[in-house]
């Protein structure tokens, strides 16, 4: 193709691109994307087949799929797998080019065995051994959409350093079709806790507005509280009410201040003595100023309190191996993207996320949920911190895992 006009190399890409709406049942909508290489330089690129032929090829690249269905939410976001080849009988590099139309709030990341990049690298170069496969993963976080939606990403592979100038683009697809009418999402969020002891007990999570406009959400709480227990809801922390409308303005989702983002806090004040189990309940409403009746929900919150027990059964033990992070992505991680935690624990019970800088200030606290023994998958979000280095330890019962690093960017 390197002597076709560039007339004709444009049609031909128009002519794939018409392919791809048919095969897919949709047509391919164009986005902006801030970090992404100028698309009109797309025409420009070489191509062949993800299958190669021929003596002048120094890779290969197989791919599981080219096209994912991600209208399902899943906090770790979706996949892309293959293997990338140096079939050269000398080491190569080989570097990749993104181009990709991405909706407001998605994002993409790739990674070649081990060595991952930052989602807003859109180009870099990797060594290969020869005839050594490597795994190939193109992560894809999508985000809430009130339409269908069918985002492309290209990626462009060149050798670098082998006999041949040899290069290839391969091109992924995705569909989204919106299944949740509500154009805002609980967030780290659990309804039902349970707790020993007359004391305040508090229940934490979060509303994020998942639209990339600016909007005003009414949230309304009524207790159903036991004789001298007496109750609070919060929003954000400096707004409370009970019985009447908190009115709380949310910008558009990704923006630089974290300000799609609003913690929710429910708490009750035991008197003493307990002598028996009590508990409180909540009714949340939350409508959308400019949405319809469809988008309005209903929630049910319980927090249970049980009574001190006076007494240890004879021989137990408190002993515990602990809780443990055993792995966090993406790392680094943007601000509008969710840190992904996997957790092991031996105890169940509720668990909170605790974020501190450098010095070993805290900086942020998340409910990390209700953890179960063995393993727990938690995703956190609306880290309203600057850009840096900071560690994120989970707490659980008395027992504090060890510290995961992360590079967070605004």
């Amino acid at each position: 193709m390197q002597g076709m006009p560039l007339r004709r190399v444009s049609l031909c890409f128009v002519v794939f691109a018409l392919a791809l709406s048919f095969e897919f049942g949709a047509t391919i909508p164009v986005f902006a994307q801030a970090h992404a290489q100028d698309p009109s330089t797309e025409h420009l690129y070489p191509t062949r087949s993800v299958r190669p032929t021929g003596d002048q090829t120094t890779f290969t690249v197989t791919l599981d799929t080219n096209w994912l269905d991600v209208s399902v939410d899943n906090p770790a976001g979706y996949e892309y797998t293959g293997t990338i080849t140096n079939i050269d009988t000398k080491a190569d590099s080989i570097k990749f080019l993104r181009t990709q139309y991405l909706p407001c709030g998605w994002t993409s990341s790739i990674c070649f065995g081990t060595n991952c990049y930052s989602p807003l690298t859109d180009s870099a170069t990797y060594y290969f051994p020869p005839n050594v496969p490597t795994s190939l993963i193109i992560h894809l976080f999508p985000s809430f959409s009130s339409v269908p939606l069918a985002p492309v990403m290209h990626f462009k592979f060149t050798s670098v350093n082998g006999p041949v100038a040899d290069t290839m683009l391969v091109v992924l697809t995705s569909s989204y079709t919106p299944s949740d009418p509500h154009t805002y999402r609980w967030q780290n969020t659990v309804f039902d806790r349970t707790f020993t002891g007359p004391n305040k007990h508090s229940v934490q999570g979060g509303l994020v507005n998942l639209t990339c406009a600016a909007d005003t959400l009414d949230i309304r709480a009524h207790a159903v509280l036991p004789t001298g227990w007496t109750g609070k809801f919060c929003v954000n922390g400096d707004v409370c009410a009970i019985d009447s409308t908190i009115r709380y303005a949310f910008a558009e989702t990704g923006n630089d201040t974290a300000a799609d983002y609003r913690s929710v806090s429910l708490s009750v004040t035991v008197p003493s003595p307990l002598v028996t189990t009590d508990s409180a309940i909540f009714y949340v409403s939350v409508h959308r100023e400019s949405g319809t009746a469809d988008d309005t929900g209903n929630y049910r919150f319980s927090i249970v309190v049980n009574p001190v027990q006076n007494s240890v059964a004879s021989g137990e033990s408190d002993a515990r191996a602990g809780v443990m992070v055993i792995n966090a992505w993406p790392n680094p991680l943007l601000a509008r993207a969710k840190l992904n935690l996997d957790i092991m624990t031996d105890r169940d019970g509720p668990a909170q996320a605790h974020v501190y800088d450098m010095g070993g200030v805290e900086k942020a606290t998340f409910d990390a949920g209700e953890l179960t023994i063995g393993s727990n998958r938690i995703a956190l979000s609306g880290l309203a911190i600057p850009s840096g280095e900071y560690i994120v330890r989970i707490q659980q019962d008395g027992a504090s895992s060890g510290p995961v690093r992360i590079n967070f960017l605004r």
